[in-house]
């Protein structure tokens, strides 16, 4: 499957993952889901002992169960059971899509909208195997036993979000440090949806070369602690773990360097109130409008130099959006 791009380069082939059991097959009698159970949401040890409990029934039959359950619990006016159930059905139904499939509905949607670009990958090869291969299933167990990451994923998630990848990455913050993902879930929602596929090659605009401006993009691992620590440091305005992954997917897709971003956070004085200033802060340069000197002329390209030196409006909004995201404010 390729995505419409005659500059794309390199091939990705999706395997060597493990998977869980028995690569997405479940036991008939672990999904057998009782009224006393049904009238209750869900909670992640019986999810975990559901996945853990042998190799005969299909993701399909536990989605199935799952919708039955919601069904007893609406008619008894058990709604927050009934939500927990139709979550567990989606999960169910999404972690027993075919890889392939599921791929080539992504690359048929970014091609249509052309959203491709030479950053991302010109050719997948998923395998033939279900997306539950690139979770684990203690993972499984924290997202459905936790409603509101659930709710969250669903609501967020669009045809252009590359679901593999995206469940990769939360899968790997998960278990990187499962003590802080409760209190970052939507921090690490966001940075999924962002480090799916790599930024387009001029972001965050044109007007400055490689050279310049090195476009070089954190790992998830990375960007997500660089985050958590902000917040727990206090170096936001914004109490991260209290934003929506809607609102900081606009904070963690940040195109400075981490080092900038510290920076910002550090010598850049704003409140909430004063941080519409940072556009302005950066004198506005007319003498290079007035020589059509519209790319960046300096030696670097740091939120620092663009502050002393001053720069034209692309400059100035650069800054700007990099001293806001750097301060936890969505931008």
């Amino acid at each position: 499957m390729r995505v419409r791009s005659k500059i794309w380069r390199a091939g990705l082939t999706w395997a060597g993952w493990t998977s869980f059991a028995g690569g997405g097959i479940l036991s008939a009698e672990a999904v057998s889901i009782s009224q006393e159970v049904a009238l209750r949401p869900p909670t992640q040890e019986w999810v975990i002992t559901t996945l853990e409990n042998g190799n005969e029934l299909s993701w399909d039959a536990l989605s199935q169960a799952a919708g039955d359950a919601a069904l007893k619990a609406e008619k008894r006016q058990r709604l927050d059971a009934m939500e927990g159930w139709l979550l567990v059905a989606k999960w169910a139904r999404i972690l027993g899509s075919d890889q392939r499939a599921v791929t080539t509905r992504w690359v048929n949607a970014i091609n249509a909208a052309q959203l491709g670009h030479e950053n991302m990958t010109r050719s997948y090869r998923p395998p033939t195997s279900p997306l539950s291969a690139v979770v684990s299933p203690e993972f499984f167990g924290a997202v459905v036993g936790g409603l509101d990451l659930s709710r969250s994923f669903f609501e967020t998630i669009t045809p252009y979000d590359y679901l593999p990848r995206v469940l990769q990455v939360l899968d790997e913050l998960y278990r990187a440090g499962e003590a802080l993902f409760e209190t970052y879930q939507e921090l690490a929602l966001a940075v999924a949806v962002v480090r799916d596929v790599l930024p387009p090659p001029a972001g965050p605009h044109g007007q400055v070369s490689d050279e310049i401006l090195p476009r070089k993009v954190p790992s998830a691992k990375q960007t997500y602690a660089f985050w958590v620590e902000s917040d727990m440091r206090g170096k936001t305005l914004h109490c991260l773990s209290r934003l929506k992954a809607s609102e900081l997917k606009f904070v963690i897709d940040a195109a400075a360097p981490l080092s900038d971003l510290r920076w910002a956070q550090e010598q850049a004085s704003y409140d909430l109130g004063s941080l519409p200033g940072a556009y302005d802060a950066v004198r506005y340069r007319d003498d290079r409008v007035e020589r059509e000197i519209y790319s960046w002329p300096g030696r670097d390209y740091a939120l620092s130099t663009i502050l002393s030196e001053g720069g034209i409006c692309i400059d100035q909004g650069y800054f700007a959006s990099e001293v806001c995201k750097a301060k936890g404010v969505p931008t």
